[in-house]
């Protein structure tokens, strides 16, 4: 039997180092050092590492355009685009329940704000078997406010709620 050709090669010598993808979080790729090899077999040399060879693609937008947030008007003039409508614009704005949300969002809730919530969504289950979500009630509510704010202007729930809050 002949000496193998591969006597004398350390395991991490033979192979080059992963995709980009796989090299992100691990250390840089060690240069291969000369090993000891026996005279009858010469080994080839191994290719350099592959770096990227044109950038990245661009990324894709986090919510698909199919999702992008609709452009409501009001006679003929956006309403949403610079958030700052007035309360008589709220009232020509329609919600529907029905329609699936798409945009998250994190709030923050007292023990008994969250405790609430969860008893008034058992309690539609059990009183009116109506399978209601967090989620659908919290919809729900902010449709209501808004509807409040359209009607009341300065005297709205919303309103007089926020000018009794403590900074």
């Amino acid at each position: 039997m002949s000496e193998s050709t591969f006597s004398g090669l350390k395991l991490s010598e033979g192979t080059t180092g992963g995709g980009l993808d796989q090299r992100l979080f691990g250390a840089p790729p060690v240069k291969p050092t000369s090993v000891a090899v026996p005279k009858k077999a010469k080994p080839k040399p191994s290719p350099p590492a592959p770096g990227p060879s044109s950038p990245p693609p661009p990324s894709k937008p986090a919510v698909p355009e199919s999702h992008a947030a609709p452009r409501i008007t009001i006679n003929g003039e956006r309403v949403l685009e610079s958030g700052r409508m007035g309360a008589a614009r709220w009232a020509d704005l329609a919600f529907d329940i029905n329609t699936k949300p798409y945009r998250k969002d994190s709030f923050l809730f007292t023990d008994d704000e969250f405790e609430a919530l969860e008893d008034l969504k058992l309690e539609l289950k059990r009183n009116y078997d109506l399978p209601a979500t967090k989620n659908d009630i919290a919809r729900i509510a902010l449709q209501r406010l808004y509807e409040d704010y359209a009607d009341a202007g300065a005297t709205s729930a919303i309103v007089s709620r926020l000018q009794r809050k403590k900074s």
